[in-house]
């Protein structure tokens, strides 16, 4: 319904009527996924149901040469689109995030001063986006230095 408004109206604020509508206009994108997926658990948060309701936009305007960004509407992240089409996928990213911090807190409470070195170096390592081989031999040069 909404591309079928952004195709054959004058719409003369797309972004206000997206913003103002967006719920309604994606009110069965769970529905959808948890029939498609065949997981009646399933949760989505509120971004991945813009982005699920965009993709589906996107989509019906591509057909008819249009994109969002005709109506300066955002684009939406499409590789989660070609996700949703790889049900392995899917199965990996259906976790319930409480459950895991939860299973963290416990596990990290755990981890000897060797283990808790190495999971901070990597923790660290993933956020600075780093991890070359230039960074290993530095990390062996500062553990010399230590144990001087």
């Amino acid at each position: 319904m909404f591309a079928t408004l952004l195709l054959f109206s004058e719409v003369t604020r797309p972004l206000d009527l997206w913003n103002n509508n967006w719920k309604v206009l994606s009110d069965d994108a769970e529905y959808n996924e948890r029939k498609r997926l065949k997981n009646r658990s399933l949760t989505l948060t509120e971004e991945q149901i813009k982005n699920y309701a965009l993709c589906e936009i996107e989509i019906l305007l591509n057909q008819r040469y249009k994109s969002l960004t005709d109506y300066d509407l955002p684009l939406p992240d499409m590789s989660t689109h070609r996700l949703r089409q790889n049900s392995m996928i899917n199965e990996e990213l259906d976790y319930n995030r409480a459950d895991l911090e939860k299973e963290f807190s416990i596990s990290h409470k755990e981890l000897n001063e060797d283990q808790t070195k190495v999971f901070n170096s990597i923790i660290k390592a993933v956020e600075n986006k780093t991890g070359t081989d230039d960074d290993r031999q530095n990390d062996k040069e500062e553990d010399d230095i230590e144990e001087e």
